[in-house]
């Protein structure tokens, strides 16, 4: 496990953006926090660290979007869903597994269906500190995660 804390928005979209640089095919990253906590921030990071161009948006109303790149990745956000019987239409297998790369946000709906491997990042707000103040928990999960999160905390660390 590695914490990371921020203190402007600006760090928390750089610590996306070290993170995207290092992600590859078929890797998923989970995105857990409260609303307005900075997710779609993180991903917006991971998405320029990976070299997309386009503006990420957050796909609270799409549920998911793609944006093509060398290697595509998957913007999902599964805010409004109940349960992921309501993504069964989408196809999500094909985005979680497929050979892009996955960013989830509220990743909470496919508990228990989420591949054995990848990164879990839970943010969090500390008002206390300040309003802009964020606590970035990251976890590898499955080995291979664990394996992408030792590969990452190097570039991390030398950046904080």
């Amino acid at each position: 496990m590695l914490e990371i804390s921020t203190s402007r928005f600006e760090d928390t979209f750089k610590v996306g953006q070290i993170i995207g640089t290092a992600l590859g095919r078929g890797n998923v990253v989970c995105l857990y926090g409260d609303l307005g906590v900075g997710k779609t921030v993180l991903a917006q990071g991971i998405g320029c660290g990976m070299g997309v161009k386009q503006l990420i948006n957050s796909p609270t109303f799409n549920l998911i979007n793609l944006y093509e790149n060398r290697i595509p990745l998957y913007h999902l956000d599964l805010y409004r869903l109940e349960g992921p019987e309501q993504l069964e239409q989408l196809g999500w297998e094909e985005y979680i597994f497929g050979d892009g790369v996955a960013v989830i946000e509220w990743p909470e709906v496919l508990q228990g269906l989420l591949p054995a491997n990848y990164l879990k990042i839970t943010l969090e707000k500390e008002m206390k500190c300040s309003e802009e103040f964020r606590l970035l928990t990251i976890e590898g999960i499955g080995k291979d995660g664990q394996t992408f999160l030792e590969l990452l905390r190097p570039l991390l660390i030398e950046w904080v």
